[in-house]
């Protein structure tokens, strides 16, 4: 199975064989990207909601569910296409990994943590670019970016219709809205700072040639405790759920 360690600045996944190792990495990614693409379509209804448009009814057919799933399949694919791909051990990142790996153990001083920038460069940072995987940084940073540039419209958006009609509707109706809301943005959130920013910062760090090792540390951590934090969301913010 896919084992991820840290080391310094580095946080490392690899496994033997082909599907539990190489193909079983690239799935994980792919997995771990369908979370902001399913928030996109939450901000989008709840846009839809608030200004009561009449595309409202496009949530209700089946066809459209197809193409929230093709959107997950598309984003999901090409994160899996990123790692499969763009991020393939060549021989370059053999030869470098296979004498580290070979003597690891405990407190060595071996260059574990010089790997991660390896990745991007090939003599020292902004030395010898290797445009693969740094065009793979590129893919996956682009989905998001989108997505959560989007979400951020939306959530303008969505308070402005708020504020517009909470003189028009009841208490009742309003402070249900207002709770929607607020665990919309919490749910947003929790992920971007659980399961996303920590791995990216990770990735992006030795790209820019910065040093955080905190950040490989805590990714496991943080990862680990995103799972039962999203399910506590609804019942903190939305009274009627306890």
């Amino acid at each position: 199975m896919p084992i991820p360690e840290a080391w310094a600045n580095a946080f490392y996944m690899g496994a033997h064989g082909y599907i539990t190792g190489k193909v079983a990495v690239s799935w994980f990614a792919g997995a771990h990207s369908h979370s902001f693409v399913v928030l996109v379509f939450h901000f989008l209804y709840r846009l839809l909601a608030v200004k009561g448009s009449s595309r409202l009814e496009l949530f209700s057919r089946r066809w459209f569910f197809g193409v929230q799933f093709i959107c997950v399949l598309l984003v999901g694919g090409a994160w899996y296409s990123v790692l499969y791909f763009l991020y393939d051990a060549d021989s370059f990142v053999v030869e470098y990994m296979e004498p580290i790996l070979r003597d690891h153990s405990i407190g060595t001083s071996l260059p574990i943590d010089q790997y991660s920038t390896a990745v991007f460069w090939t003599d020292g940072t902004f030395i010898g670019p290797r445009w693969k995987p740094i065009f793979g940084v590129f893919i996956m940073a682009s989905t998001m970016s989108c997505g959560y540039g989007f979400m951020i419209y939306a959530a303008y958006k969505i308070g402005w219709y708020m504020k517009r009609t909470s003189s028009i509707q009841s208490e009742r109706t309003n402070g249900l809205q207002k709770q929607l809301m607020r665990a919309l943005m919490y749910q947003t959130i929790l992920p971007l700072v659980t399961a996303y920013s920590p791995p990216l910062i990770s990735v992006v760090n030795p790209f820019l040639g910065l040093t955080l090792p905190i950040i490989a540390d805590l990714s496991p951590i943080l990862c680990g405790t995103h799972p039962w934090l999203d399910g506590c969301v609804l019942i903190w913010t939305i009274k009627e759920y306890r």
